[in-house]
């Protein structure tokens, strides 16, 4: 397997706070041969491994995380069990319970997100708390003062300690 290896330091943002997403500018160069997709292992400046990510050598996104994990494998079983674990957690919660299907969408920000709130009327909202264009306490306060998306409830996401019910 190609080993994709870090400049100095750059394993902070990466392993520390378990980013899965590897810029450009954070590698220092590849070993070996890889194409596009393939799976790499992921090694620090000092060759410490730090996990394996898709590898996409023409994107400013380098590498995409599979799993931190060095020594878990990316094969048919590795998908199998995320599949699973997706829905098991997905069935503990009671808003998705039962549905057939889920569609997500993304914004950038509180305005695009609030536009797209408005115009797709979701089930339900996942609130990144560490916005940085508005503060999200005032935003969640929008949220419930619009008739538009004053019932549609509200995970926030703080962190690493999980979903909030708001």
């Amino acid at each position: 397997m190609a080993q994709l290896i870090l400049l100095p330091g750059k394993e902070r943002s990466a392993f520390k706070q378990h980013h899965p997403w590897l810029f450009a500018g954070s590698v220092g160069r590849l070993e070996g041969r890889a194409r596009p997709g393939d799976t790499v292992e992921v090694l620090a400046d000092n060759l410490r491994p730090l996990g394996r990510a898709a590898y996409s050598p023409q994107s400013q996104i380098r590498a995409r995380f599979w799993t931190f994990d060095a020594e878990e494998s990316v094969d048919d079983a590795f998908f199998k069990r995320r599949i699973a674990a997706a829905v098991a957690r997905r069935q503990a919660l009671p808003e998705l319970r039962g549905q057939p299907g889920l569609r997500l969408i993304h914004a950038r920000d509180s305005a695009s997100g609030l536009r797209g709130l408005r115009d797709h009327r979701p089930d339900l909202l996942m609130l990144d708390m560490d916005l940085r264009d508005i503060d999200s306490l005032s935003l969640l306060a929008r949220l419930r003062a619009d008739p538009a998306t004053r019932g549609v409830p509200v995970f926030a996401l703080l962190g690493d300690d999980g979903p909030v019910t708001a």
